[in-house]
């Protein structure tokens, strides 16, 4: 008995997303994200600004690019940093016996 394969044709964009959202995911990407956010805080970035984008793993859900003046709010930046404190210790949680 014969199964029949499905193959899923992946598209040179559909590969570039997958290697980001994987390079994304390494877990020190959150110290060094973490450790930067502060240097996009309003008094660095007084008189210019951050482009933000949003997009879910699988890129289906999206925030369109926007610019935020003078940089992140420090509430922002705690907020930021928080979350990926967040998620580096769920990321973590596993030990295997």
């Amino acid at each position: 008995m014969q199964t029949k394969q499905t193959q899923t044709v992946l598209t040179k964009a559909d590969m570039k997303r997958k290697l980001k959202e994987t390079e994304a995911q390494l877990i020190h990407n959150h110290h060094f994200a973490s450790s930067s956010l502060p240097k996009f805080s309003e008094s660095k970035m007084l008189g210019s600004g951050v482009v933000i984008e949003i997009t879910a793993l699988g890129g289906k859900l999206k925030i369109d690019p926007f610019f935020l003046a003078n940089g992140l709010s420090e509430e922002t930046i705690k907020c930021l940093q928080a979350d990926l404190k967040r998620s580096f210790e769920y990321m973590t949680e596993f030990k295997p016996e």
